[in-house]
């Protein structure tokens, strides 16, 4: 996996949202330790409160957000309550292709083949898996409500070709750009583009994306 950029300022605004009250709670569980101890007659001396209570508030944040960057980010209520607006696109894709290689000018040659999103909060990985070739993603950016209030996940690829792939099936390099599509009940598809390195192949097409 790889980390992608985006327009959203959630990931610097979740710091602060996520510091007040992991610190608050720090301070309240270090407070409850400190009174159990009391009712033995031990009181910690200010040094070791400080020096046991500064880590423990840099540990504790620092586990909320690794939390938050695997798997809290996709909860529904922690994104509503944190302001979260990246989609998670994770999982696997069926994709119809249309490409320019071999066409007439007028008419696009279909492909198929299935796309995998590994996706956490700051880290995505897009692979494509088709019967001559196979890529994987180098770099992404993606854009939050961007045409017509919708997200749009630009990224460059490596593709490389299979031992049986015929000889135009060239390794190369291209971009593909995405646009997560509302369907009824509250289901999405990917629909958008993609061009290969014009040096190499300099081919074109469209894909879409449906959920498996």
């Amino acid at each position: 996996m790889h980390p992608y950029a985006t327009n959203s300022t959630e990931r610097t605004d979740v710091l602060v949202w996520l510091f007040v009250p992991v610190t608050l709670a720090t301070i309240f569980v270090l407070w409850l330790f400190g009174e159990i101890l009391g009712k033995f007659d031990f009181s910690p001396p200010i040094w070791l409160q400080a020096l046991v209570g500064g880590p423990s508030a840099t540990v504790s944040l620092w586990l909320a957000y690794h939390q938050l960057e695997s798997s809290w980010w996709k909860n529904r209520p922690l994104r509503w309550l944190l302001g979260i607006k990246l989609p998670d696109i994770e999982g696997e894709w069926k994709v119809e292709g249309r490409t320019s290689h071999e066409g007439d000018g007028l008419r696009f040659n279909p492909w198929d083949a299935t796309v995998t999103i590994a996706q956490t909060w700051t880290e995505i990985s897009v692979y494509l898996d088709a019967p001559e070739s196979f890529s994987k993603s180098l770099n992404a950016v993606f854009a939050v409500k961007q045409e017509g209030g919708l997200s749009v996940l630009t990224y460059e690829y490596e593709s490389t070709s299979r031992p049986t792939a015929p000889p135009t099936m060239l390794d190369h390099h291209g971009v593909t750009r995405l646009t997560l599509k509302p369907l009824p009940k509250g289901l999405h598809y990917l629909d958008g583009d993609y061009y290969s390195d014009p040096k190499v192949r300099g081919n074109y097409g469209t894909m879409k994306l449906k959920r498996v």
